[in-house]
């Protein structure tokens, strides 16, 4: 009898990389959302409550602050314990505090100035919670992708961010006619929570991690001789002195700088005021 010297047919790898960055795209997707909507709705709230332009320049505002300042803190808490609970965490707060944005004018309207001061704290924390959308997608997308696949996940994540961009107008602007203005961010709050349960019950942090992964997509990244029984995560001394003096982190800083500039006074504070 001779032996069957047809090759075992190989293992089609699976497609769960592509899967989780879409639903990195849809996060910042929501994530737009929650950027965005008070400057749709700002109009509405200005007439309502009487704030000068000043005013609501300030509570526009209060939301970079708080962006900028923890982007270096919620990648430094990516790094020691992981993208998946972090982004979760993080959008499950920040969705918290822009529904926040519909409830508080009625628990202090009696006092005009402490409403300029729930408004301008909830936005901040909502900046706050934001900044973690970032640091935490990029570190997805390094481990999920290969070096030739990241400018594709890279992208996604601009794709999302424009995308909401592009919805948020047309979304809002047809549920505040319907059901007034706090709509715009109960609906974004609840969004964003489905979405964050959705990323906490799929996601992985790492491939193989990922009990939907097999063996010949683990091939693919590359994963599949990495260990479980460790730790995913280690967390070194950043070189700060390497970095500041990189001309190449310069060059991408100012651009950066400039572009969200612009980004910003036509989107974030200019939209408040058509």
């Amino acid at each position: 009898m001779q032996p069957n010297l047809t090759p075992a047919p190989r293992e089609r790898p699976s497609h769960v990389r592509w899967l989780i960055l879409a639903v990195l795209a849809l996060i910042m997707v929501v994530t737009a959302f929650g950027r965005l909507n008070l400057g749709i709705a700002a109009k509405y709230l200005q007439d309502e409550f009487q704030f000068t332009t000043q005013t609501m320049g300030w509570i526009l505002g209060a939301f970079a602050f708080g962006y900028a300042l923890f982007q270096i803190p919620w990648g430094w808490a990516g790094d020691r314990f992981g993208p998946r609970l972090m982004l979760t965490l993080a959008i499950l707060g920040w969705s918290t505090f822009t529904m926040l944005m519909a409830i508080v004018p009625l628990l202090t309207r009696s006092r005009w100035w402490s409403l300029i001061w729930a408004f301008g704290v909830i936005r901040f924390l909502t900046g706050a919670g934001e900044a973690a959308s970032y640091p935490n997608a990029n570190k997805i997308v390094a481990n999920w992708t290969t070096q030739s696949e990241r400018g594709i996940g890279s992208s996604l994540l601009l794709a999302g961010v424009g995308g909401g961009g592009a919805l948020s107008p047309i979304l809002f602007a047809a549920t505040m006619q319907r059901w007034g203005w706090r709509s715009s961010f109960l609906l974004t709050g609840a969004l964003a929570a489905t979405v964050a349960l959705l990323w906490f019950v799929f996601a992985t942090n790492r491939p193989e991690e990922n009990a939907r992964v097999n063996a010949a997509e683990l091939a693919i990244l590359g994963s599949a001789s990495r260990s479980l029984d460790r730790h995913s995560f280690r967390v070194s001394a950043t070189p700060w002195r390497k970095i500041f003096s990189s001309r190449s982190v310069w060059g991408i800083n100012l651009s950066v700088i400039f572009a969200t500039a612009t980004l910003r006074i036509f989107t974030s504070r200019g939209s408040s005021f058509i």
